[in-house]
């Protein structure tokens, strides 16, 4: 095997980064030049860095990634329980959830969408109830110890305590670009009682990830409210077309 960096250059090294070394390669070449240096610096240190047997086991059992729910031990040290709104569109599944957020002392509502979380924060708002919004691209602090926050998924307060947190269009956990924010927000949330809304699909992998920490789940099952039924002819663009309850 040829070595892509000969170590007797660096019997005198420890392996760690020269911040000159750094600067001077990031004048040269930009970030790809800090980048080639802080993998040279890597790889001086992994030939030349001797780790004790108990340094060794403490960077394995640091490095084990099997255990995702031992990730959040302040979550785990509460007792939380889950609630599993399931059903199609417009069978007022979500609603329900929202209705049990609104009396909570402290809570949360995270959905997928920024749109949607306007839409919850503008709701909540002409109810009386003070609320900040948080999304990816803005905030609206209306109150810093309001008790209610409404965000897209992956702007959840880990840290923060609450008594209740609503988790829209859950069967999102299975995207493979934002499903990770789903399941951080399962396993880390600090709230007592988690309400998830989605469809059948997200069922099972919901009940697994909940037995993984040995929480329990209570499931309701939903109807749709109204039939859907679709136009005989298209609106061809115009939106002046369209009615209330579409």
């Amino acid at each position: 095997m040829k070595l892509l960096v000969d170590p007797r250059k660096f019997e005198n090294m420890d392996g760690y980064p020269n911040i000159r070394d750094l600067r001077s390669a990031y004048s040269l070449e930009s970030v790809h030049g800090l980048d080639k240096a802080l993998k040279k610096s890597f790889l001086t240190f992994l030939m030349v860095k001797k780790l004790s047997v108990p340094e060794i086991n403490r960077q394995k059992s640091i490095s084990d990634m099997r255990y995702p729910s031992e990730w959040f031990p302040n979550a785990r040290a509460i007792e939380r329980s889950w609630y599993l709104h399931i059903g199609p569109t417009n069978s007022g599944k979500t609603y329900q959830a929202l209705k049990k957020l609104e009396k909570a002392r402290s809570g949360w509502f995270a959905g997928p969408l920024r749109l949607l979380a306007h839409e919850i924060f503008d709701k909540m708002m002409k109810k009386g109830i003070v609320c900040n919004l948080i999304t990816g691209e803005e905030q609206k602090i209306i109150d810093k110890n309001a008790a209610l926050h409404i965000s897209t998924v992956e702007m959840v307060n880990l840290d923060k305590l609450m008594d209740i947190i609503v988790i829209d269009e859950v069967q999102m956990i299975a995207d493979p670009h934002r499903g990770w924010a789903w399941t951080q927000v399962l396993l880390g949330v600090q709230a007592s009682e988690i309400h998830l809304c989605g469809e059948e699909s997200s069922v099972e992998l919901i009940l697994k990830i909940a037995k993984s920490m040995g929480e329990k789940v209570k499931i309701y099952h939903y109807k749709r409210l109204n039939p859907l039924e679709p136009l005989k002819q298209s609106l061809y663009g115009d939106l002046t077309k369209v009615e209330s309850g579409d």
